[in-house]
């Protein structure tokens, strides 16, 4: 069974977070703590399919009024999740889409200097915000019950802290015609 990375990592959030509702799982796929998108449009389907699979259970609970749905991996579920997690593919240390890194091969279609540097502070300074948001939530998350998270993300922080210096290189060779 082919599945995607997003499919594999919801069922590693189900496994961490669980049992948890599909709303939990949406919000874990918000950008500061993951880069992905956790669009309701892409989880919902997603979890439906994981469901069909049999690689997660549902079951009703008592929400106040209302019931929810609270999710669970099967067996089935946990085999895919520690299959996924071993299999490291080829591709998987290749550098990740990155639309600034993407924009700057084009930079020459800019007019002039002056919006070839505008273009890369602004990329920096969207960086440098991510990074201090990713840090203030790595700082959030408790040591003692996701020391695996928090390792993850020290990889994420280790990634915008390197965008951050290849942007100011970027944008010295710019001002200096060394570009």
């Amino acid at each position: 069974m082919s599945m995607s990375e997003l499919e594999c990592a919801v069922l590693g959030v189900i496994w961490q977070r669980g049992p948890c509702s599909a709303y939990v799982v949406r919000k874990e796929f918000e950008p500061v703590s993951s880069g992905w998108s956790g669009s309701t449009g892409s989880i919902y389907p997603l979890i439906a399919r994981l469901l069909t699979l049999g690689l997660l259970s549902a079951h009703d609970e008592s929400w106040g009024s209302r019931k929810k749905k609270l999710l669970k991996l099967t067996r089935k579920g946990h085999t895919r999740l520690r299959a996924w997690i071993k299999d490291v593919p080829d591709w998987a240390g290749n550098p990740a889409a990155d639309p600034i890194r993407t924009r700057s091969f084009f930079l020459g279609a800019l007019a002039n200097v002056d919006d070839r540097v505008a273009f890369a502070e602004s990329a920096l300074a969207h960086t440098q915000q991510a990074l201090e948001d990713l840090k203030a939530y790595r700082d959030s998350v408790d040591e003692r019950t996701a020391s695996y998270e928090r390792l993850a993300l020290l990889g994420a922080v280790g990634q915008l802290q390197a965008k951050s210096r290849w942007l100011q290189q970027v944008i010295d060779a710019i001002k200096t015609g060394t570009a």
